[in-house]
């Protein structure tokens, strides 16, 4: 292996100013991020509504990997310490995520008598041994923020009303509201205020919706967002991504772009359909679409830069998806763009064609000489709808990369590049050669982007064009330099 670097200790730093030299241009798009529906980044994050399952649906959108993958996923995000039954009462017909509240000759089912997608949560309640029976889910509040809390509930049934408390661990009412019910399907909104005590950050709460008398009540599209929401995004990550002055914020994904279809993404929240998130072990429940993720767009100043589905899409939902977000009232998806509160065209400038399509773990994943047709037929769609768009092509390297180029070089603009390294790293290694290492980097990534940009011009692409659209540090050991600390801002 060819050394890159020597590293030399001292007690002095040099700074050489060229201040007579114009250099190249430095793109104002250079820190931009993206984001994917993966872990927290979008919901119980960026998104401010708190409830998980909001459908009260089936596991079966919760993991690909059965139960197993589902009681992970909660005891990661710590609600099995706070109520351990979840896993026992999801197999007694409880919609998953949410458990059993009070005592009582009840049953519970999902039944298919819903709003939306596939179920809702069925309650009969034949007697009562506690004052009120229902359902919980273990919440987290932002109580260092505010109080106020907005519920919007569907529910119909045979009882007059429906109680729904936000409580403490051990079941006392700290805020609350009376939900009416009626025969019919009828969509419900309340405010909750809780009891301004001294709540230490970060400690679980119980959220219910329960009922006092015997009856039967069906509930559905249950969402609870703080009330000083941002158009749905949690305020103190839109301050914090504000404060970095992000300059483009690149959606869907990532992987998860290249199962996702974005019509699924438009429309009432409460009528969008949950999916199996197609590329990682959760759900989509598809609360964050196109016209929220342009809203976030908006209010933090940034470029926003869509990355199609050319995975298991079409060149034609591409294209119609320019159409949505650029097209004037005169077109089809322009007109649903207005119908859904958005009459002006966004003007979406920047779109990538797929995702990482040369690596085996991609839904759609392909060589890259049958890439290169493929961007070829989605580059035409999608440039007939906008013209003035640009478009980037999944790049890998040099070698990848000169099949797209041979054959697309009369419409090729820019190719992608992903630098996602550290994963191998064992985690008994030297932090400190680990970090040499990295620092190191961009050197060997410098002389990287360089052959790709020598390769593009040398092969006819005119005024040739690289885009870093994902980079990070995959080292997962916390005593590591890794995505979680200044190392990786460093770096």
């Amino acid at each position: 292996m060819n050394q890159l670097v020597q590293f030399t200790r001292g007690d002095k730093v040099r700074i050489e100013v060229f201040a007579g030299e114009k250099a190249e241009a430095i793109s104002p798009f250079l820190f931009g991020k993206f984001t994917e529906n993966l872990g927290s980044n979008v919901y119980n994050g960026l998104w401010a509504q708190i409830l998980r399952n909001t459908g009260f649906e089936p596991a079966e959108y919760f993991s690909h990997h059965g139960e197993g993958g589902i009681w992970r996923r909660m005891g990661h995000i710590g609600m099995l310490n706070v109520y351990p039954h979840l896993q026992n009462d999801m197999r007694e017909g409880i919609a998953c995520f949410w458990g059993k509240w009070g005592l009582g000759d009840v049953a519970y089912s999902l039944s298919e008598d819903c709003v939306n997608s596939n179920s809702a949560q069925m309650i009969e309640v034949n007697s009562l041994m506690s004052d009120e029976v229902g359902v919980l889910q273990p919440i987290w509040l932002p109580t260092h923020r505010t109080k106020e809390y907005e519920v919007s509930l569907w529910v119909k049934g045979t009882v007059k009303q429906a109680h729904v408390a936000i409580r403490t661990e051990d079941g006392a009412t700290v805020g609350e509201c009376t939900i009416p019910v009626s025969p019919e399907w009828s969509k419900q909104e309340a405010q909750i205020s809780i009891d301004t005590g001294d709540f230490e950050r970060g400690r679980p709460f119980l959220f219910t919706i329960a009922l006092s008398e015997p009856g039967m009540v069906l509930l559905d599209q249950c969402f609870l967002f703080p009330t000083d929401h941002m158009n749905g995004f949690d305020p103190d990550v839109v301050r914090l991504l504000k404060e970095s002055r992000l300059s483009m914020l690149r959606f869907p994904g990532g992987n998860f772009a290249s199962g996702y279809h974005w019509k699924d993404g438009i429309g009432p929240i409460d009528a969008r359909p949950i999916r199996l998130n197609p590329a990682w072990d959760l759900d989509e429940p598809n609360h964050v679409g196109t016209d929220e993720y342009i809203t976030l767009c908006r209010m933090l100043g940034c470029e926003p830069l869509i990355c199609v589905n050319a995975g298991n899409g079409t060149p034609e939902e591409a294209a119609q998806w320019v159409e949505y977000c650029n097209g004037t009232l005169d077109t089809e998806f322009g007109r649903l763009r207005a119908r859904n509160g958005n009459p002006e065209p966004y003007g979406v400038k920047f779109w990538e064609v797929g995702n990482e399509l040369y690596g085996e773990w991609q839904i759609g994943h392909c060589s890259s000489q049958e890439y290169a047709e493929r961007y070829r037929r989605f580059h035409d769609a999608m440039k007939a709808v906008d013209p003035t768009i640009n478009l980037i092509a999944n790049g890998q390297d040099c070698a990848w990369n000169a099949a797209i180029i041979e054959k697309d070089k009369d419409i090729l603009r820019s190719l992608s590049t992903h630098l996602l390294l550290g994963s191998a790293v064992p985690e008994d290694a030297e932090p400190e050669q680990v970090y040499l290492s990295y620092m190191a980097l961009p050197f060997w990534f410098e002389n990287e982007l360089r052959a790709m940009g020598r390769q593009m011009e040398q092969g006819g692409v005119a005024e040739p064009k690289l885009a870093v659209t994902e980079l990070q540090m995959f080292t997962k050991s916390p005593r590591l330099p890794n995505n979680q600390t200044l190392s990786e801002a460093i770096v």
